[in-house]
């Protein structure tokens, strides 16, 4: 038995699905878990497959990327609910994949909406990652693997999940020659609360006017943090995650 809330039902609308004209498999949120690093490996491990068989690393990069995106944004709500994973479970061949998903892409490439048939509703995605489109066959593994990744809810994932995927596409002497390395949490806070928190912190803790409460807003607000990983971000978002939180979360004169 699933539950749905009225007030989550324009996301989850997709649970009824029966109930649609022509009926589509409904998409239960009990069957769904947060995303896992897991989910990303499974990503990982399709885009080496890709890699050894055709032998076109930026393509296969490329092609899994914009999987993710669309993994992602169907659980966001920038695509239609459950078309990616629908579009997957209809792969029962090389050629199909290659139609289905590269159609869906080519669609999110553009700017005008599809006036009917399954695409349709689907929007544009300016970012640039789509403007190359090159899709690929996929064996019934690779798309099983994808099936699984996207059951799983993209909504809620954390950005360490990238990073982990990140490094997974690159091979040893890549991540070598160019330095691009995924930086875990641990490791990056040893250098973000001595050099950023702690200090902010304390100085927040010494205001005791308005002004100065003002005055140390707008220093956070110009505060520029300089990656030194160089990787997937990751030292990026933590940085600004606790600078954030520090500034309105419990330590925060403002918050109280």
């Amino acid at each position: 038995m699933d539950r749905v809330r009225l007030a989550d039902l324009p996301k989850r609308y997709d649970a009824l699905n029966f109930l649609l004209p022509t009926e589509k498999k409904p998409r239960f949120g009990n069957n769904r878990v947060a995303v896992t690093r897991s989910a990303a490996e499974k990503l990982a491990v399709v885009f080496n497959s890709i890699v050894r068989r055709t032998k076109d690393r930026p393509r296969s990069q490329r092609f899994i990327l914009q999987c993710l995106v669309a993994m992602v944004s169907e659980d966001v709500g920038l695509l239609p609910s459950g078309i990616f994973l629908e579009l997957l479970e209809e792969c029962d061949s090389a050629a199909k994949s290659y139609d289905l998903i590269g159609n869906l892409f080519k669609q999110m490439n553009t700017d005008r909406s599809a006036q009917g048939g399954r695409y349709k509703n689907v929007p544009y995605f300016n970012g640039g990652l789509f403007q190359e489109i090159d899709p690929v066959e996929l064996t019934s593994g690779e798309v099983l693997l994808l099936i699984h990744a996207a059951r799983e809810d993209w909504g809620k994932v954390q950005p360490a999940i990238f990073g982990s995927l990140f490094q997974s596409s690159l091979l040893k002497e890549e991540r070598h020659a160019h330095g691009a390395h995924f930086t875990n949490e641990a490791d990056i806070q040893k250098v973000v609360l001595p050099t950023i928190v702690r200090p902010f912190r304390a100085r927040l803790d010494d205001a005791s006017t308005l002004k100065e409460l003002v005055g140390l807003r707008d220093v956070i607000q110009q505060f520029r943090v300089l990656d030194p990983a160089c990787g997937s971000g990751n030292f990026l978002y933590v940085a600004y995650r606790e600078l954030s939180q520090n500034w309105l979360g419990p330590h925060s004169k403002s918050a109280r």
